[in-house]
């Protein structure tokens, strides 16, 4: 009797410190969860709008080995792509210290439409988790409000400043920070930037800011980008100078803007003096056409500019040998020529 009572007064004590369960016969975890051991998504990604900030917010969770969140925890937790069906690029914040137990990433988005995407998240020493699949889709409001064909790519604005290119990629001429991928469908070019309009060129493209600033990306063999060099970019560049563009035109391996004033610039290949300046010189920055003429628009072409003036004049430059500078010759010229016939040109 006395060996009875001795056991059932152990089994009280025992409960008490919660060292066995007194009703469901397992251990009692204590307050906040035990030792970390495992990541867990407990607020999956949902379908998202390309190139925007995907919500709600993704939240990961550290756990322990029963799948309690560890609420002391302060891990740093890094979230990636796990299935990637259309080789989208995961931008944003990427790497998040977990807050009472939890990782919150609200500022994360991809690039590219696709369907089946999934997420992994990772710690140093815990085991990792994916998410459920979620698929990106094209913005439904967005409205391209102007578009430019390439050599064989295409990039375009929408209504809202935001630009998108498609088609071949081997330099980098979508500006989505990848090269050598083609994308059948639109994907955002990287950097967040605003864009009034762009061009399309020869594996190149730029684009007019609406404070006038120019940015190309792409191909940079003949310094077409205006960077000052020629090292390619598979995300938007500044052109050099701190000129200020009201448009501008790209072409084979050169590019031509004009500014607000009128005046003309041209930078890149220069072998037919498609840069206007007097010279057959490259140049890696932007250079003045030569002839104190004031444009309206100007275009490039293979290897010849052209461009009017407020009165409706067309002027050309550069190479002619199929009588592309209008003049009723086939020689080059490597500064503006009036094109023959005194027909007005304009919108």
């Amino acid at each position: 009797m006395a060996l009875r009572n001795q056991t059932f007064l152990a089994s009280v004590v025992l409960c008490g410190v919660a060292l066995s369960g007194c009703s469901g016969g397992g251990p009692v975890q204590p307050p906040g969860g035990g030792a970390p051991a495992k990541l867990a998504f407990i607020v999956q990604p949902s379908n998202s709008v390309a190139g925007a900030a995907s919500t709600p917010a993704v939240q990961v969770a550290v756990q322990d080995a029963q799948g309690n969140t560890v609420t002391t925890a302060t891990t740093s937790i890094t979230v990636a792509i796990g299935t990637n069906p259309a080789s989208g690029i995961l931008s944003g914040t990427t790497t998040v210290a977990a807050v009472n137990g939890v990782a919150t990433f609200s500022a994360w988005s991809l690039n590219t439409v696709g369907t089946g995407y999934t997420l992994t998240a990772a710690a140093t020493g815990l085991t990792g988790a994916t998410s459920s699949a979620f698929n990106v889709v094209a913005p439904v409001s967005a409205v391209v409000a102007r578009v430019s064909a390439g050599f064989v790519h295409t990039c375009g604005v929408t209504s809202s400043g935001a630009a998108y290119c498609w088609g071949n990629n081997t330099v980098g001429e979508l500006g989505d920070g990848t090269y050598g991928t083609d994308r059948l469908t639109p994907v955002a070019v990287s950097g967040g930037l605003t864009f009034a309009a762009v061009s399309a060129g020869f594996y190149f493209t730029c684009g007019v800011t609406p404070s006038g600033a120019a940015y190309c990306w792409g191909n940079n063999a003949q310094g077409e980008l205006g960077n000052g060099t020629t090292t390619s970019s598979t995300t938007p560049v500044a052109v050099s100078g701190g000129l200020t563009f009201a448009a501008v035109s790209a072409g084979f391996y050169f590019t031509c803007g004009v500014t607000p004033s009128g005046a003309a610039y041209c930078w890149g290949d220069n072998a037919q003096g498609e840069l206007g300046n007097g010279t057959t010189t490259n140049s890696t920055t932007p250079v003045a056409v030569s002839g104190g003429l004031t444009f309206v628009a100007v275009s490039a072409g293979d290897a010849h500019t052209c461009g009017v003036t407020p009165s409706g004049a067309a002027y050309c430059w550069g190479g002619n040998g199929y009588g592309e500078l209008g003049n009723g010759t086939t020689t080059t010229s490597l500064r503006p020529v009036a094109v023959s016939g005194g027909l007005t040109f304009g919108p």
